[in-house]
């Protein structure tokens, strides 16, 4: 953009030039009337860039807008992924069940554990 905005200038300074020093005959009209349509096709060319600078901002500033959330929904999945863990982890813990085979067997032993860990709880 910058180029083109230096291109222009420079067609701008030359037309000046060209007004200052020439005598206006037909040619020289000629002329500076290409160099008005070559200045007229480069403001078009940076309105275009500008609008196109614009459209992509936008788009971007969308992006944006969908990344953030993107990256709070992973952050909140993240925490009530380890919380589940950590419940699943104690559930583990808490339950000593030792699996004999028999029923009656694996009952006793879970009462077993449970009255030593609320004996160990009140020391």
């Amino acid at each position: 953009m910058n180029d083109i905005k230096h291109k222009l200038e420079q067609f701008q300074v030359s037309r000046a030039i060209h007004k200052m020093n020439a005598i206006q005959n037909e040619e020289q009209a000629q002329q500076n009337e290409d160099e008005g349509e070559e200045e007229n096709r480069l403001k078009q060319q940076i309105e275009h860039e500008k609008q196109n600078y614009t459209e992509y901002y936008l788009a971007l500033k969308k992006l944006k807008v969908e990344i953030e959330h993107i990256k709070n929904m992973l952050s909140k999945n993240r925490r009530q992924i380890q919380l589940d863990f950590e419940t699943w982890w104690q559930q583990k813990q808490s339950s000593k069940h030792v699996i004999t085979g028999d029923e009656i067997a694996d009952e006793n032993i879970a009462e077993f554990y449970k009255m030593r860990d609320e004996i160990l709880k009140k020391l």
